[in-house]
């Protein structure tokens, strides 16, 4: 019996509990997506109930502590957000290094970073791995996630809308 043309033996037993794997990291990328999108959400919230409190304390200002509490909301809010930013970032690395060992195993080999048009040079693998993201993440955490490392001109580029 002949090989299927592969130039290397290839295990598809370990090909495909790496690629179960791949799909339990992704699954804790995607958690982590929605829990950094909350997280903001929340942080602006309480921002914004900081900002409204400075600008008129006479309706805002309920403990009348000159906002310390609001800012302290706000301060903690932003905390959390940083946090699930940071679990994201990890998420994701776990992802990349998943799909290292998917193609190692798989006897597939990653692709040469194509140049994106409208992407800078510093930020054309951050683009790539954004876009490998996106498949798994889906089109609105991606963008997210894109315009907290790029600026939102390169994320349009990088992150086409549907």
């Amino acid at each position: 019996m002949s090989s299927t043309g592969s130039s290397r033996q290839v295990s598809f037993s370990s090909c495909a509990s790496n690629v179960d794997d791949l799909q339990r990291r992704a699954d804790d990328a995607n958690s982590a997506a929605r829990k950094a999108k909350s997280a903001e959400e929340e942080f602006e919230s309480k921002k914004s109930d900081y900002e409204r409190c400075r600008r008129d304390p006479e309706a805002y200002d309920i403990w009348r502590d000159g906002c310390r509490i609001r800012y302290n909301q706000a301060h903690s809010a932003q905390d959390e957000f940083d946090d699930a930013v940071s679990n994201l970032e990890s998420a994701l690395e776990d992802v990349d290094s998943a799909m290292r060992d998917v193609e190692s195993s798989c006897g597939s080999r990653r692709r040469a970073v194509t140049t994106i048009p409208g992407v800078s040079p510093t930020n054309q693998r951050l683009c790539a791995s954004v876009r490998r993201a996106r498949r798994t993440l889906g089109a609105e955490a991606a963008v997210t996630l894109c315009k907290q490392y790029m600026p939102e001109g390169e994320c349009k580029a990088c992150v086409p809308a549907p």
